[in-house]
């Protein structure tokens, strides 16, 4: 095969984009990148609570995640219509100090596996985000 893969960057369907970006920034500490406005027009490059988002790029360190309303997602695709938000789908992000991340947001999240060490030796907690997507916070033994 001569495509080569460069990178993954998900594309997150999502009840509130502007609720999500909230929470992955405020709370993760991602920085806010690029939105586009559910009223249309041009991208905004500053986080601005008082514009409406269709769409939304986050990004921390080389962790790109972009969210997308579930309406907007429709329109360019009806077979989302069907579809449910977060729970069939789960990130695993590597981290360089897992027991800082932890300790940084395990008062703020919902924490759906405490931290502990895995059988491939991983130390790792799994986290469920605000629109029910499961996060697994992960650093190599």
């Amino acid at each position: 095969m001569k495509a080569n893969f460069k990178k993954l960057s998900p594309n997150l369907m999502v009840e509130d984009v502007n609720g999500t970006v909230d929470f992955y920034c405020d709370v993760l500490g991602f920085a806010f990148v690029l939105g586009a406005p559910e009223a249309g027009g041009d991208v905004v490059r500053i986080r601005d609570t008082g514009v409406l988002l269709d769409w939304a790029l986050v990004r921390k360190g080389g962790v790109d995640i972009m969210f997308q309303t579930r309406r907007s997602l429709v329109q360019e695709n009806f077979d989302f219509a069907h579809e449910q938000v977060g729970g069939s789908f789960t990130l695993f992000i590597e981290v360089e100090d897992v027991d800082a991340l932890y300790g940084m947001i395990k008062g703020g999240v919902d924490i759906v596996r405490d931290m502990e060490t895995t059988f491939y030796g991983m130390k790792e907690f799994i986290i469920r985000d605000n629109s029910g997507y499961i996060i697994t916070f992960a650093q190599r033994g």
